[in-house]
């Protein structure tokens, strides 16, 4: 992370990205069979235009609609607790 005056920017390596890679390849597997098909983002669920058609198709009923992110949810991550959950969750699988 680099700190600026009135900024936070967030500096991620190459081997950051290879590890999130990886872990998202191995992830997929596991937990595909659990998440909501509405998690457009992910692979095979429709993508934007998936969700365009999803909002479409439910807008008359009602009234309003919103999106979600969470601005540095990544780097906000404790790493140590992830780490710890995997470890478990791999000891059990």
């Amino acid at each position: 992370m680099i700190r600026g005056e009135d900024k936070l920017i967030e500096w991620w390596s190459s081997l950051d990205a290879l590890v999130l890679k990886a872990m998202t390849i191995v992830l997929t597997e596991h937990l595909k069979p659990v998440l909501s098909p509405r998690c457009f983002h992910l692979a095979g669920n429709g993508g934007l235009k998936g969700a365009v058609r999803e909002v479409a198709a439910n807008v008359s009923e009602h009234s309003f609609v919103f999106r979600t992110d969470v601005k540095g949810y990544y780097a906000s991550i404790h790493h140590g607790i992830l780490m710890d959950i995997d470890q478990e969750k791999r000891e059990y699988s």
